[in-house]
């Protein structure tokens, strides 16, 4: 229901397009946006693990390229409100655990206290990892994104490879 919702579509390969402009470059193992589905109010977007990472993948609970995934989705939401600002997370204040993380899951991120004035451009999300039908798997709460204040494409050492 959120997918056939949301007013915009768009493949992760766009959104890695993207973060590339301001100079985040992210390797295959971070790849995980398949999909990413936005509204005014949310982000959905299908996750999956890259090939390379799934041998060792069960001896995580939650996997490190999964939850930046997760991170990902609020990115592409933050960048609908301001779609030429890139946005980073720097702070969470708390992440619940619920059950192990599968290789394809789905991640859910709304903005926290929208009402509320942000300070140097700062905002908040929640972000939840999901099973298709809806479980939840993972919560966060309260993610804290800012604004990087101008692209780092443009600085020659400024580029962040992120493997």
């Amino acid at each position: 229901a959120l997918k056939e919702q949301s007013t915009r579509r768009e493949e992760g390969a766009s959104l890695y397009r993207q973060f590339a402009e301001y100079g985040l470059h992210y390797g295959p193992s971070f790849r995980t946006v398949q999909e990413l589905y936005i509204d005014e109010s949310y982000a959905l977007a299908r996750l999956k693990v890259a090939e390379s990472l799934k041998g060792d993948f069960a001896q995580f609970i939650l996997h490190p390229s999964m939850i930046d995934g997760a991170l990902q989705t609020a990115a592409g939401l933050a960048g609908n409100v301001s779609p030429r600002t890139p946005y980073l997370p720097f702070a969470v204040d708390e992440l619940e655990i619920l059950r192990p993380v599968p290789q394809t899951c789905y991640a859910y991120a709304e903005r926290a206290h929208a009402h509320e004035q942000s300070h140097a451009g700062v905002t908040r999300f929640n972000i939840r990892l999901l099973i298709e039908r809806g479980d939840v798997l993972v919560r966060i709460t309260n993610l804290y994104v800012r604004p990087l204040p101008r692209p780092l494409a443009g600085r020659p050492s400024g580029a962040l490879r992120i493997a």
